[in-house]
């Protein structure tokens, strides 16, 4: 990755949430490009091990091996600095041969390091160890905790190197986790895409911080979606709980008319959620200044100013008291004001966020601006919430 300068923007705008506060930092960050690199030709691994769906209890381990072969994971809890060292004294073991790997550690104990290692022996009785990794269980309720945003990450002609940065960029971050709002590939049928444009260029990231994601429409809801993403059943939409949030993760190429399963499934969730911070993710915008998506700005046609897929989750969103809806396909970077009743709120409204800025080919803004738009950039992007009891620092990077 090349040399990355940041700016901050001279303000701080802070806007009120009923009793939360929400901070906003801008800044910007240049990129330079780089291509990632391929393995030895000895290593065993196609896909090296990465993080999936992290509780406070347990997380998953995905990894995929050349030929069939039988597998492990030894781990065990960071140490306090004595003569003994690392002692990976706990061990997983997946039973048969196989190619897809996929490991549930469980009986974590909730927000502590542990360090961890994949051991894979072939049928003629090689056996290949992974690089020593760490990750974090999820914090207690209580805790401050950071997670990054990315959205379309697929890869592009004109920008190749953009997801291999913005991948390095977020691990410098260390966040507790990533939310990747979907088009994590160009054509989810594609396994090459998969293995050598999303999984190889993200390891750096993946190895040591879950991701959770949702489907984009360039995934064609492919079968590699579900081999190389763990989610919860049915996988196309789940639930789960960080800290003192809760995320809501939702399939936007699916039916989310009010009254079909899906609307009906988010409303009932939604409902029984007593988390201090609630956020929608999937992957189509409720609200864009996209110049083209949404009607040919600039060749006379008056923009619909958001997805016709989604129009009607808006009303769960102010009905529930939802924070943030969080979402990608147009790639920009856009943050609107608080809205409530398609108007703008700045007590109760609900933040919508764009984010579609890591690694697909650049967009650009209708040429007139929108009502509801309060920041809008152009360029590769991905944006953090620190979030501790009744805030969240928010930054667009």
């Amino acid at each position: 990755m090349g040399t990355g300068t940041f700016h901050s923007v001279p303000h701080i705008k802070k806007s009120r949430m009923g009793n939360k506060l929400f901070s906003v930092i801008m800044m910007i960050l240049s990129f330079g490009g780089v291509i990632a690199q391929k393995t030895g030709g000895d290593d065993i691994f196609l896909v090296k091990p990465y993080l999936q769906y992290s509780t406070k209890n347990s997380i998953r381990i995905l990894w995929e091996t050349k030929i069939p072969t039988e597998s492990e994971i030894r781990y065990g809890k960071a140490p306090v600095k004595g003569p003994k060292g690392i002692e990976l004294d706990q061990i997983s073991r997946i039973q048969g041969k196989r190619v897809f790997h996929e490991l549930e550690l469980k009986n974590l104990e909730e927000e502590t390091n542990y360090f961890w290692k994949v051991t894979c022996k072939t049928p003629d009785g090689s056996s290949y160890e992974s690089q020593l990794y760490t990750f974090k269980s999820s914090v207690k309720d209580s805790s401050a905790f950071m997670f990054a945003l990315i959205g379309d990450a697929q890869r592009n002609k004109k920008t190749p190197w953009a997801w291999d940065s913005i991948a390095t960029a977020v691990w410098k971050e260390r966040p507790s986790f990533v939310i990747n709002a979907g088009d994590l590939v160009d054509w989810g049928h594609n396994k090459e895409e998969w293995v050598n444009e999303f999984l190889g260029p993200g390891h750096k990231l993946m190895s040591r911080v879950p991701m959770y994601t949702v489907l984009g429409n360039h995934e064609g809801d492919a079968d590699y979606y579900c081999q190389y993403m763990a989610n919860p059943e049915p996988e196309y939409r789940y639930t789960f709980k960080y800290g003192n949030a809760a995320f809501f993760m939702v399939d936007s190429n699916r039916d989310l008319s009010e009254g079909s399963d899906q609307f009906n499934w988010l409303e009932q969730e939604l409902a029984k959620s007593t988390s201090k911070w609630k956020i929608v993710v999937h992957h189509h915008p409720p609200y864009s200044s996209e110049s083209d998506d949404h009607g040919k700005t600039f060749n006379g046609d008056i923009s619909t100013m958001g997805h016709i897929q989604v129009r009607d989750l808006p009303k769960l969103y102010d009905k529930y008291g939802v924070d943030f809806c969080l979402f990608g396909h147009t790639h920009v970077y856009e943050r609107t004001w608080p809205l409530k009743d398609n108007r703008i709120n700045k007590r109760e409204g609900t933040i919508y966020i764009n984010s579609g800025g890591a690694g697909g080919i650049l967009e650009t803004f209708a040429p007139t601006r929108n009502w509801f738009t309060q920041e809008l950039r152009e360029g590769h992007h991905y944006c953090t919430f620190a979030a501790f009891d009744e805030d969240i620092v928010f930054k667009a990077i």
